[in-house]
């Protein structure tokens, strides 16, 4: 079997290499155990403990001192697309990795679902639905009086209308709702909306539809979207439409 090692390539000024990644699992007291286990066939003292870790150690790897977890990976539907292996996130790293999901414009503060979706793609760590959900739920809070706050500024009238009304243009209305959501963390922070628009756009499209079960990036394109820690798919751009490359 062929690992890819290119989905712990980051960007040049991070400080997250692979080295790194693996100081950190190693300063983890929950991975600890499971690395000693892997690397020197060593178990815990204790039974109960012993006893737990080897029924867990089928689902982790090590590769290149880095530990994955190994997910399931079903033979159909969009599953298929996934990744093999998940990065085992150490808990000093976890915060940054649910801020870089949810938080930053490429996450573009998605909702609990998607979250959850795009975190469980790449990564992995113990109680992960209930820390994402708790953590979504509490940005979700400021989200919303922010969004207030924001038409107060900007002297902007909120209207609202009714439920079955088909002239309103409501799955357009949902776009736009979605679209000012999602803007409007990052406009409170005084960045540029022209320059955080592309991200936010890449963030709905790499979201998956609740009735197809596909992102509009995965509709197009047939597989997930590039994200930080992904692994790479091949894709020649060459024979891919020009009026459709937006949805990168």
């Amino acid at each position: 079997m062929t690992i890819r090692y290119q989905n712990l390539k980051f960007k040049k000024n991070s400080d997250l290499t692979p080295k790194n990644i693996k100081d950190l699992q190693r300063k983890d007291h929950d991975l600890l155990p499971m690395i000693i286990y892997l690397e020197e066939n060593k178990l815990p003292n204790l039974q109960k403990e012993a006893r737990k870790l080897l029924l867990q150690a089928a689902d982790y790897l090590l590769i290149n001192g880095v530990l994955f977890h190994n997910s399931v990976k079903k033979k159909y539907g969009r599953a298929s697309n996934l990744d093999y292996f998940q990065l085992v996130v150490p808990r000093l790293m976890r915060n940054l990795v649910l801020h870089m999901c949810h938080d930053s414009p490429l996450g573009g503060h998605s909702g609990i679902k998607n979250t959850i979706d795009r975190v469980r793609e790449h990564y992995y760590f113990s109680r992960l639905s209930t820390i994402v959900s708790e953590y979504v739920r509490t940005s979700s809070v400021h989200t919303k009086a922010g969004t207030k706050e924001l038409c107060k500024m900007l002297e902007v009238s909120q209207e609202f209308t009714p439920s079955f009304a088909h002239h309103c243009l409501g799955t357009c209305e949902r776009s736009h709702r979605t679209l000012e959501e999602r803007m409007t963390p990052y406009i409170r922070k005084g960045r540029p909306w022209n320059d955080i628009l592309p991200a936010v756009i890449f963030s709905m499209n790499s979201c998956t539809n609740a009735a197809t079960q596909y992102s509009p990036f995965e509709v197009v394109y047939g597989n997930r979207p590039q994200f930080p820690l992904s692994t790479p798919h091949d894709l020649d751009l060459r024979d891919i439409p020009k009026d459709i490359h937006v949805y990168l």
